[in-house]
């Protein structure tokens, strides 16, 4: 809805320049997940499917058994990396895009204070990857 004055509220522009940006953030995410996947998957174990299919069932439980997720092992390990990080590195990057993350990491740099993040479970490196390339965004 526009304003009486014929223009969109400041509200509704931050929004839709919020938008914009993630859209913006997650094209520029797409081309480099892309480059560095395969680099990555390279260094990794290779990929046990069946390791890995037991790791994605377990983290299907975890909540409901209140135990924590075991990535001990590093061919299941690379098939969660395969599969999810593109995906969960990609939302930490939304996150920390929204207009009310980005005023305090603003007012963070002004008083010269360190932005902290906590990793909310979004597997093996995968919140890492999406804070560095959000930072490089």
């Amino acid at each position: 809805p526009m304003s009486q004055g014929g223009g969109y509220s400041d509200q509704e522009n931050e929004l839709h320049a919020a938008r914009k940006r993630a859209l913006e953030y997650l094209k520029y995410h797409g081309q480099a997940v892309t480059r560095l996947m395969p680099v990555l998957l390279d260094r990794l174990a290779p990929e046990d499917r069946a390791k890995s299919r037991k790791l994605m069932k377990t983290l299907s439980t975890v909540v409901q058994w209140e135990c924590s997720p075991d990535f001990s092992d590093g061919e299941a390990r690379s098939g969660y990396i395969r599969r999810h990080l593109p995906h969960r590195s990609a939302q930490v990057g939304i996150v920390l895009s929204h207009p009310d993350i980005v005023k305090i990491q603003q007012a963070r740099r002004i008083q010269d204070k360190e932005l902290h993040v906590a990793s909310i479970g979004g597997g093996p490196g995968c919140d890492a990857v999406g804070m560095i390339l959000h930072r490089n965004f």
